[in-house]
């Protein structure tokens, strides 16, 4: 299970109030909401999903400490839990849409939300940049969405959630970051999908191989290899890119020491953690909190 931090963690009912979408999804213009929610310009972390998309304007989102330009026709995805905040220009306009994975999945049980390579925070890069002839088509069904959400009508979640659908596919079809090759079989990809996720909800008390290859039921030879091909990474190297992510989430932004936070962590061994943590970061943990100015 993941740690509780001092950052906060905003559900969808934060921002919504449409009981005929059991108040798990919203959706609104980009401006109408950071005016409407001034303290989101601070980081945060969501317990949703979210698609924000700029038609307009320019700036800077940072997604757990990385960097990334925002422009016209620059989608961005977050999976629940992810550390962000952004810096935009007066001008800034577009779309955000937030919904609870169980609105989608009421509707599309057969469909794996972390089957959209744009969800995998671990693997996969947070955003693509969309053609205009894209940007059209994605603004085309937003917009028919954001009518439907309107309306407060008979059937409205199922609607909406048929929009969502389309939304992500289309999406999907135009997202370009993905790491792993075009080749990737849809086994090995679910595979992939079904580790990562074990991933982030086990790698606080599980770092062996041998957990996450039982909870697969596959040998762990056998995970090395999904895990080698799918990403070019080994396992092992996918549970410690997510507790050095975690360390640096509350090195920035809570007030716990480092023998705390190495504590946190399930390490008992203060010295240990501080030279695994410079061996991955390339700076001990003093280092990267005096740096950070997320």
């Amino acid at each position: 299970m993941t740690s509780s931090t001092d950052f906060p963690v905003h559900k969808v009912d934060s921002f919504t109030q449409t009981p005929l979408t059991g108040n798990q999804f919203h959706l609104s213009s980009f401006d109408n909401h950071i005016k409407a929610h001034t303290f989101l310009e601070k980081p945060h972390r969501h317990d949703f999903f979210t698609i924000i998309l700029f038609t307009q304007g320019l700036g800077t989102y940072t997604i757990d400490f990385k960097d990334f330009p925002i422009s016209r026709g620059t989608v961005f995805f977050l999976s629940p839990g992810q550390l962000h905040k952004w810096q935009v220009d007066e001008e800034v306009k577009g779309y955000i849409v937030f919904f609870n994975p169980d609105f989608y999945l009421l509707e599309h049980p057969n469909s794996k939300l972390y089957s959209f390579p744009f969800f995998n925070a671990l693997s996969n890069n947070p955003l693509i940049s969309l053609s205009e002839e894209s940007l059209e088509q994605f603004l085309d069904v937003v917009r028919l969405m954001e009518r439907e959400y309107q309306m407060q009508a008979y059937k409205q979640d199922v609607v909406i959630g048929d929009f969502l659908d389309v939304l992500l596919i289309l999406l999907a079809r135009s997202y370009k970051g993905r790491t792993m090759p075009e080749k990737t079989s849809p086994r090995l990809l679910s595979q992939i999908r079904q580790l990562e996720s074990l991933v982030e909800k086990h790698f606080m008390e599980h770092r062996p191989v041998t957990f996450y290859a039982e909870q697969m039921h596959v040998t762990p030879k056998h995970l090395s290899t999904i895990c080698k091909t799918a990403t070019g990474r080994s396992t092992v190297e996918m549970v410690q890119q997510r507790i050095i992510l975690e360390a640096k989430r509350l090195l920035a932004h809570s007030n716990y020491t480092v023998s705390e936070i190495s504590a946190k962590l399930g390490y008992s061994d203060n010295s240990y953690f501080s030279r695994f943590f410079k061996k991955h970061s390339k700076e001990t943990p003093e280092q990267f909190r005096k740096g950070c100015f997320f």
